[in-house]
């Protein structure tokens, strides 16, 4: 009888284990949609790479409406893609600007310097990408 009560027990920590995880993918890709449909651009600046127990993070800063942000990317080799001082693209929630994703490409073209961003960010990424690319990169 004590085995089938720890058996229902595993069951029951499974069960709520899997929606748990239904839970997590499924706002986290709500997240993304909105950012896609009513995201705006601005331009984050590598601070620094941090080590973790489990991998690295990659710290960026970058400005809206004259106030800046902090934002963090986790994930396995952050080391080789990303760089202390390197510009990037960030898409950002204009409600909330600290709802942010980095944007590895493209890449941000030299002519776009971090004086010639709008303060409120653009509407459209400042070179040409579709949307797709983008949507591609945050899946």
């Amino acid at each position: 009888m004590k085995i089938n009560k720890h058996i229902k027990l595993f069951f029951l920590g499974f069960l709520g284990f899997v929606v748990l995880c239904f839970v997590i993918y499924f706002s986290q890709q709500k997240k993304y949609e909105s950012l896609i449909k009513e995201g705006k651009y601005t331009i984050g600046v590598g601070e620094k790479i941090k080590k973790n127990r489990t991998g690295w993070t990659f710290i960026y800063t970058y400005k809206v409406n004259n106030e800046i942000y902090e934002g963090r990317n986790s994930a396995t080799g952050i080391r080789e893609e990303f760089a202390v001082g390197g510009i990037y693209f960030v898409v950002f929630d204009p409600n909330k600007p600290k709802k942010n994703f980095l944007i590895k490409y493209p890449t941000v073209p030299a002519e776009i310097n971090l004086d010639s961003i709008p303060v409120e960010g653009w509407s459209e990424l400042p070179v040409p990408v579709p949307k797709d690319s983008i949507r591609n990169f945050l899946d």
